[in-house]
């Protein structure tokens, strides 16, 4: 897609960052390390928590597993900032432990969505680190976040609440409400939503609802507490002969077998059922896979038939932003030009 203007204001940054630095309690006393660039949103948000509570940034010149290894050990930050690959990284390399990162109190992760699995194993790592989940995008900040008081369980599987100032809604594809538990297209209007695209209102008439809703494009469902779970992006969403589903659980699980470190599956376009699925995966050193042991490890896990892949395609790097998020476009196109 092409590149769009977001202009922030001031209070659209500074009350969202307020809201966030009181529920992650933040103090003076402490020293914030992020892995996500400050080129970046994520990491502009977390260097103004920083600034907030008048508390150290730690700065780490360019992710590296090693190099934010060695910021810790150097530094002593308590509160990092990271996404899901970060963590996944140097969790594949050994290099989350203790009693190195026990200078840890807070984790906060961001910038895709975060495998249950992953936040768990990142804790059982290090559990003198709480962990929670942000949900956000340059348009609207930090849209919602877990806070310091809840529990591991509920940071591992929702985004939290929206943030202070902020409403959140779900609706199906015919724009009505859903209810409690529903999945359908997250939405979002408030505080530190921005108020459009520059110069832009074609791309402002599809991105807001007639009554001011801005479209995330996430696809989530909200529970009872008003706590968000993230499940997937509606431009993800696979149709096969009819029949839609939403990748991104049967991705989550693919990272569980032994011989995968990143999976992502897209679809390609097929004559006959319209899209069919290719994943893509990389491999931890001296691995193997091939497609039967996919569908296979998926038949395992009880996955239905319809949404095992029909092609397989193993590559060296996934294609990452500065966050380090899987860009699937580049793989589409990938797929485009054989």
């Amino acid at each position: 897609s092409s590149p769009k203007g977001v202009p922030l204001t001031y209070q659209n940054i500074l009350g969202n960052v307020e809201s966030a630095a009181a529920e992650f309690n933040v103090v003076l006393a402490d020293r914030i390390l992020s892995a996500a660039p400050f080129s970046h949103l994520y990491g502009i948000f977390n260097f103004h928590i920083a600034l907030s509570r008048g508390a150290a940034v730690v700065l780490l010149p360019a992710f590296t597993p090693q190099g934010l290894a060695d910021a810790v050990v150097q530094s002593a930050p308590s509160v990092l900032f990271l996404g899901p690959a970060h963590a996944a990284a140097m969790l594949g390399h050994g290099l989350i432990k203790e009693p190195e990162f026990s200078c840890v109190r807070f984790s906060v992760f961001s910038g895709a969505s975060c495998p249950q699995q992953l936040l768990e194993r990142y804790h059982g790592s290090i559990p003198s680190s709480r962990v929670a989940q942000l949900w956000g995008m340059t348009e609207i900040q930090a849209g919602s976040f877990t806070h310091d008081s809840d529990s591991l369980s509920v940071a591992a599987t929702t985004a939290g609440p929206a943030a202070r100032g902020n409403e959140v809604r779900v609706r199906g594809a015919d724009g009505s409400d859903l209810p409690t538990g529903e999945e359908g297209e997250l939405e979002i209007r408030g505080c530190s939503v921005f108020g459009g695209y520059l110069d832009n209102p074609q791309a402002n008439e599809i991105a807001f609802t007639d009554d001011g809703w801005f479209r995330t494009g996430d696809l989530a469902s909200i529970d009872s507490a008003g706590y968000i779970r993230l499940t997937g992006r509606t431009k993800d969403v696979i149709n096969r002969g009819g029949v839609k589903y939403n990748p991104t659980d049967i991705e989550a699980l693919l990272m569980q077998h032994k011989a995968v470190d990143q999976a992502a599956i897209v679809a390609m376009p097929d004559p006959l059922l319209g899209e069919k699925a290719c994943c893509f995966v990389t491999l931890h050193p001296d691995s193997q896979l091939s497609l039967d042991a996919v569908c296979a490890f998926l038949d395992l896990n009880k996955v239905s038939k319809v949404k095992w892949p029909e092609r397989l395609e193993i590559v060296r790097e996934m294609p990452l932003t500065p966050t380090r998020k899987i860009i699937k476009g580049e793989l589409a196109r990938h797929l485009k030009s054989d």
